[in-house]
């Protein structure tokens, strides 16, 4: 640092300042030249306390050096403590991994699989097909036996949440799948994998149900003299297990509060038995076909809807799945149900002369995109299959079913609902012309949404198979036999003042009218008493019965003046 060396006159011998008065150098003691800290400008108390080791208030070069060699092994010092803190940082999350590595192994190795496949979820697999399929076929057949929850060891009733009117016997079966499941929970593992025959979205084919072994008793016990379990499914359903040891078989119940409503209709119809479908009926009818098979069910008592030769719950919806194809006017290809429009003209047969011709689309019953719901699925030989819900119309040729009466317009077609289509019925396609074809399967499968489009006078293309716009609605739960087969006709009669309103608002209002204020499905539901289509007959009846009134009205005044002037 430079010092001044020119010594102030104002000033005596013994203290000389600087041109710059901010420094100050002083003759110390020992002969030193230094700096006053007290004139040091600094803003680091930390420095100025390391500057000045002696103290004396003035620091010397001697100082300087050794401050400056400290701070630089401080700095050195913290970048060591940095690169260890990083790699200790870097130790640890290794060992975290290595940790979490080594237990997943160590899980994955204890579990005891039945089924190689099963490595795909970390489940073990158990296939109770045999079960499942034998002693379901068996419970058709027969008398359901009665919920029997009183323990035949103990002689006391077994202690469930569940009520006995809730529960429904599903099947018996050996104890050995029960004992299998026993040694799962013994390893630690409570969810498993069922393998079970289906036939929801392909025929004859397998599915998988995970369930979760919630609780058991008597597992792993050498005296044991029951065992029982709590199982639920992946859809919350919920089953009790009942297992004798001495006689080597098991009670399989469900309890049926606890299914979900969207799978009701699956579930549900699979549960019934033969006693309980005929408990279902109200008036029988002679057999469905001879060779003694069951009678067939001519009428249902109150709540359930005929479908087929069985009652059923009705759920409201019967329809045509999203993904059903029909031919739109101006259209190159096939339109889904899903993308298909009011006013787009619709490829159709007319019912009077059986021409193909186009005709609007003037209503929508339903328009459901999202749901899953169970559809009959009718193929014909030459490879065409319709899907339609059991209780949707479908004309089916009874008499003079050849293709010179088809041609003549002789030949005799009958509506009847697809849950009663069977193998051999004769149907007619249009695909692209006219002809009978007939049909060599009919399958139960699930399929998406719900649509049932409307036009006038004529019976929808639909996939290439001809079948009615019209379902089961209004009358259905009242007509008897011998009436189901014109119920689509009534029902076209029923809805001309819906095809007059169309006229008169065009396509747009009708949609707005039918669903923006849900017209429609309050009008085809039966839970609402068919609302909608009551509201749409009143407005319509309404300015009718204004016109009439004063027309009415109009003439008496007319034929009054009248006759006064013949006076």
């Amino acid at each position: 640092m430079e010092m001044s060396s020119n010594p102030d006159p104002g000033q005596g011998s013994g203290e000389r300042t600087s041109a710059n008065p901010v420094y100050k150098e002083r003759s110390t003691p020992g002969g030193r030249l230094g700096i006053a800290l007290s004139s040091l400008k600094t803003n680091s108390h930390r420095f100025t306390s390391k500057l000045e080791k002696l103290d004396d208030g003035i620091v010397d070069a001697s100082e300087v050096a050794a401050v400056v060699d400290e701070l630089v092994k401080e700095q050195a010092l913290q970048r060591v403590y940095k690169f260890v803190a990083i790699g200790l940082f870097i130790v640890v999350i290794v060992l975290i991994g290595a940790l979490t590595g080594i237990t997943w192994g160590i899980v994955e190795m204890s579990k005891e699989t039945k089924d190689g496949s099963a490595a795909i979820t970390g489940a073990p697999m158990m296939d109770v097909s045999s079960m499942y399929a034998d002693k379901l076929a068996a419970a058709q057949q027969q008398q359901r036996p009665p919920v029997n929850l009183t323990s035949p060891v103990t002689g006391r009733r077994r202690l469930i949440s569940a009520s006995e009117d809730d529960l429904i016997h599903f099947a018996d079966f050996d104890i050995s799948i029960v004992q299998d499941s026993c040694n799962l929970v013994g390893a630690g593992v409570r969810d498993v994998l069922i393998k079970v025959p289906v036939s929801a979205y392909l025929t004859g084919a397998d599915g998988l149900v995970s369930i979760k072994l919630a609780e058991t008793s008597g597992c792993g016990k050498e005296d044991a003299q029951e065992i029982t379990g709590y199982v639920k499914t992946e859809f919350g359903v919920e089953l009790y297990v009942f297992c004798v040891v001495a006689n080597a078989t098991c009670t399989l119940y469900i309890d049926n509060s606890t299914i979900p409503v969207e799978f009701s209709a699956f579930y549900r119809r699979s549960l019934l038995t033969a006693a309980d479908l005929a408990d279902r009926c109200l008036v029988h009818g002679g057999a469905e076909k001879s060779g003694g098979e069951p009678q067939c069910c001519q009428e249902c008592h109150r709540g359930y809807l005929l479908e087929g030769c069985e009652c059923h719950e009705p759920d409201g919806l019967h329809c045509f799945p999203a993904d059903a194809t029909v031919h739109v006017l101006g259209s190159a290809g096939a339109v889904r149900m899903d993308e298909l429009q009011y006013g787009d003209m619709v490829r159709s047969v007319d019912r009077s002369t059986g021409a193909v011709i186009y005709k609007p689309v003037y209503l929508f019953g339903h328009r459901e995109a999202a749901g899953a719901r169970r559809y009959v699925y009718i193929s014909t030989a030459a490879g065409r299959t319709l899907a339609a819900t059991p209780g949707h119309f479908v004309p089916v040729c009874v008499h003079g079913c050849t293709a010179e009466q088809l041609a003549q317009g002789t030949a005799v077609m009958r509506n009847r609902r697809a849950g009663d289509v069977r193998v051999g019925d004769v149907m007619l396609t249009a695909d692209p012309s006219p002809v009978f074809e007939i049909v060599n399967s009919v399958e139960l499968l699930n399929a998406q949404g719900a649509f049932n489009p409307y036009v006038r006078g004529a019976d929808l293309i639909v996939d290439g198979v001809v079948a009615s716009p019209h379902s089961d609605w209004i009358l259905d739960s009242v007509a008897p036999a011998w009436m189901v087969p014109y119920l689509p006709y009534i029902y076209e009669a029923l809805l001309a003042p819906v095809y007059v309103l169309y006229c008169m608002v065009g396509p747009a209002a009708s949609e707005w009218l039918a669903h923006g204020l849900r017209l429609a499905e309050s009008g085809a539901s039966p839970a609402g008493g068919h609302a909608g289509y009551w509201a749409v007959l009143a407005g319509m009846a309404a300015p009718l019965g204004l016109g009439a009134l004063l027309l009415g009205r109009s003439t008496a005044a007319a034929l009054r003046t009248a006759t006064r002037m013949i006076r």
